[in-house]
């Protein structure tokens, strides 16, 4: 270099001086960014942890929020006395036999005439929000979803569903008994899950038992293809006229005459060398009475059909008349048999 390009030693120190405060003043600024990010994702994992409270109940977050849904419930839903429908909003009393018509926004009518008190025109709204129907001991009721499904309810029932579906995926959660005519939608699955396994389909007719004190849980197959997955993650796929049961986690399947199992629907029970123990068992549940009886009579074994549109007294002197056993009324109102 020549001498005239050539700059003192002092000038040099500055320059790198400058040079430094500068590095250090940007470096400073990188860990303040840094800092500010890690606060907000701090207060972004807080209110994802308190919507995950909120939902539990009432919105649909995941999958598995709906069987928390129910357990978290179950408590509500052993002291209700006459049909509720719940959301996170409103709280409904319904008569026996009631019928619910949801439309495409998720606006429900009952017995036909529309009730404003519930009524969403919100449809994303809808989607995430979990109505409750809660079907006690001596009642039951039917319900058809927006998408055409039709699903009978069964005394001591419980069932957990969105006023509109996800446009990805149909999903209820049941607990106790439920009929399902699903209407077909190759786009949407329609998911039925329990404590015990799910159910997949895309249009089928089954029937789901899966009272939580019952030994047993089981689908029964009127037509189409399911495939149960239970909580082990074992899969079966159903054909038609086949029954799958899970009991104390193990599976077995049966080929059935689905009448058997579905007719309560149509307020007949239809027994074959049934206990007459749980054929007592699911009257009592049926009409909502507390039913007794020794242990003599429990596994007398029993058949034919059972009219169910009468009252508890007629149904109980065919039970008489069919297995030799006597009934008393006892002074809360309930039944004891024991042997003639």
């Amino acid at each position: 270099m020549k001498k005239i390009e050539q700059v003192s030693r002092k000038e040099i120190d500055d320059s790198w001086n400058a040079v430094e405060q500068i590095l250090q003043a940007s470096e400073q600024e990188k860990i303040k960014k840094t800092r500010y990010r890690l606060v907000w994702t701090s207060v972004a994992a807080v209110l994802v942890l308190g919507a995950a409270v909120f939902s539990t109940l009432y919105l649909i977050p995941s999958e598995s929020s709906l069987v928390a849904a129910l357990h978290e419930s179950s408590m509500l839903a052993d002291s209700t006395t006459e049909i509720s429908l719940i959301t996170s909003s409103n709280h409904l009393k319904l008569e026996d036999e009631s019928v619910l018509n949801y439309d495409s926004n998720g606006k429900v009518s009952i017995n036909k005439q529309q009730v404003q008190s519930v009524r969403n025109v919100d449809a994303a709204k809808n989607e995430k929000e979990l109505n409750h129907i809660i079907v006690p001991k001596g009642r039951r009721m039917n319900i058809t979803f927006e998408d055409g499904t039709k699903i009978y309810v069964n005394a001591g029932s419980h069932v957990i569903y969105p006023a509109v579906f996800d446009k990805k995926r149909r999903e209820i959660a049941v607990e106790g008994e439920v009929y399902l005519d699903v209407a077909r939608d190759p786009k949407r699955p329609f998911i039925v899950k329990t404590g015990r396994f799910d159910v997949k389909v895309l249009g089928t007719v089954f029937n789901v038992t899966a009272y939580k004190e019952d030994k047993s849980a089981s689908v029964v197959l009127v037509k189409g293809c399911v495939e149960v997955e239970t909580d082990t993650k074992e899969k079966v796929m159903m054909s038609p006229d086949q029954r799958v049961s899970i009991t104390d986690g193990k599976t077995s399947t049966e080929k059935v005459n689905v009448f058997k199992y579905i007719c309560w629907k149509d307020n007949l029970m239809y027994l074959k060398n049934d206990r007459t123990g749980d054929v007592l068992n699911r009257v009592a549940r049926y009409y909502g009475v507390n039913i007794r009886y020794d242990e003599q009579v429990a596994d007398i074994p029993i058949s034919g059909k059972l009219d169910l549109l009468g009252d508890i007294n007629s149904v109980l002197d065919v039970i008489e008349e069919s297995v030799s056993v006597k009934s008393v009324c006892d002074s809360s109102g309930g039944f004891h048999l024991s042997l003639k």
